[in-house]
């Protein structure tokens, strides 16, 4: 059974939903299970696709549009999407879309099984009646779950992101790259410098930490906000204490976790956290906000705040670098290792083929 992974343009920087694509397209193929992965632009940081990793030169609604049985142009806008035209697609039985976007309607109108991954849920994105009647819905968490069926969507599954344990795993961090003074403390964020990652937050509780101890914190990631985060930095007189570092490979990001005296997650909202995943893989302590509610059920010993409290996140972060926490329980870890996620959506894509 041969599958197509697709989706939504993550925008600037390294998102959770693009890693969780190109990882579940990697892992799928190591199981065994044929995969295409068919995308606008794929960061290179994140290796190779062991099927076929498709990068066209035209935009991939034009690619969607161009495959056999596409009579009729579909139009941008949603309401335009009113007619479910079939498509002759032999090489694909499913087709796996990550966001909720317009390759979502492109999917679902080639006739073959779609699964729609959600990763932020944008219920105006979603409400429409071609993906509520013939897209089939995998949720990333029970949290979003939960909201989804509130709003009279029909969840299959809900598969949370993996991690790679052979590579995420306790050991000692090279150093050499990194351009942290020694002895220092090191508070670590990754993610997307966008308004609901809360990084701001972050800086704020920063500048009440670095009255008692050494601190360093380091901001991994690109976006629209950083011009406005390194203003904030100086404005707080915590400059040289900050590193962004917009571009990291995805596998680099280890030594940066290992690193860490602690990963903090501020974000306002999250499906779930891939970055927790991976941070508590490389045996970072962590400090995730209320927001992050599936770590905070699924996981314990870890730090937890109010996303709209600067002294209860710096607080949570004396705490953690005065009493250094108990590791997660490996097992737990376990059960989000790439291979098994891959199982899960091998099962499903089974029972929608035929």
């Amino acid at each position: 059974m041969k599958t197509l992974l697709t989706m939504d343009d993550p925008g600037p920087g390294v998102c959770g939903s693009e890693v969780y694509a190109v990882k579940l397209a990697q892992a799928l193929a190591g199981a065994g299970l044929p995969v295409d992965l068919l995308v606008d632009c794929l960061n290179n940081s994140l290796g190779p696709v062991a099927g076929k990793s498709k990068r066209p030169e035209r935009p991939v609604e034009e690619v969607f549009r161009s495959l056999p049985g596409f009579v009729k142009p579909l139009g941008r806008s949603r309401e335009q999407v009113t007619v479910v035209h079939r498509a002759s697609l032999p090489d694909y039985r499913v087709i796996n879309v990550h966001g909720t976007g317009q390759q979502a309607f492109l999917a679902v109108a080639s006739g073959r099984p779609t699964v729609v991954t959600v990763h932020g849920y944008d219920r105006r994105r979603l409400d429409h009646p071609v993906l509520r009647s013939q897209a089939t819905l995998v949720a990333v968490g029970r949290e979003q779950a939960t909201e989804l069926e509130r709003d009279g969507f029909r969840v299959r599954a809900i598969i949370p992101p993996g991690v790679d344990l052979t590579r995420f795993c306790p050991g000692p961090a090279d150093e050499s790259a990194l351009d942290i003074p020694p002895g220092a403390k090191v508070i670590l964020h990754v993610g997307q410098l966008i308004p609901r990652k809360n990084v701001k937050l972050l800086l704020r509780a920063a500048r009440r930490v670095r009255r008692s101890v050494e601190l360093v914190v380091v901001v991994i990631g690109d976006g629209p906000l950083l011009p406005a985060l390194r203003a904030l930095a100086e404005q707080l007189e915590i400059g040289p204490q900050i590193r962004f570092v917009p571009h990291v490979p995805h596998d680099a990001l280890v030594s940066y976790y290992r690193r860490a005296d602690a990963t903090v997650v501020p974000s306002l909202a999250e499906s779930f956290s891939l970055v927790s995943l991976e941070a508590m893989s490389c045996g970072s302590p962590l400090i995730v906000s209320h927001a992050v509610g599936e770590i905070v059920r699924e996981f314990s010993g870890i730090g937890v705040f109010d996303p709209r409290s600067e002294s209860q996140l710096a607080d949570a972060i004396v705490s953690v670098l005065d009493h250094e926490p108990d590791g997660v329980d490996p097992a737990r870890l376990a059960e989000f290792d790439w291979t098994k996620v891959a199982l899960r959506y091998a099962a499903l894509f089974a029972t929608l083929d035929g």
